[in-house]
């Protein structure tokens, strides 16, 4: 009997670190939390993995935002109602180096919090599996 694989489709998004705070975004549609990030588009295909946050950062925090990408940090699944498929998450952090953040309209707003003071318990997260592994990379700070 042949085996059938599952398809994901692939997404990289950044927490952002300043000091001892990290960027939270919350989606506009949704009030879900949300890191920067998206999915590849086929023209990115063969894109090294830190090119291809330049154009997603761009496009969700402006133009001026630079970072040092650090190196990945997390992993989860989520189902994307848009599309009806499965995306495939990792998650860099990054070192906000400088520039005024000026959000898109995929997001409603942002803020800069302490994940040691941070109360996850009451956001809105996107799925279970999403939520414990934002908790567990919370938990590297207390």
């Amino acid at each position: 009997m042949k085996k059938e694989y599952a398809i994901f489709l692939l997404s990289f998004k950044l927490i952002l670190r300043k000091n001892n705070k990290i960027l939270i975004l919350t989606e506009s549609e949704s009030g879900i939390l949300d890191f920067p990030g998206g999915r590849i588009e086929k023209e990115e295909i063969s894109l090294p993995i830190k090119d291809l946050f330049k154009r997603e950062i761009k496009e969700e925090l402006g133009k001026d935002v630079k970072y040092k990408i650090l190196g990945p940090v997390l992993q989860y699944r989520r189902y994307n109602r848009l599309t009806k498929r499965y995306v495939f998450i990792t998650v860099y952090e990054a070192e906000y180096l400088s520039g005024k953040i000026r959000l898109s309209s995929e997001h409603k707003k942002y803020e800069w919090v302490d994940p040691k003071k941070y109360n996850l318990k009451n956001k809105k997260i996107n799925n279970k599996e999403e939520r414990l592994a934002i908790e567990d990379y919370f938990k590297k700070f207390i």
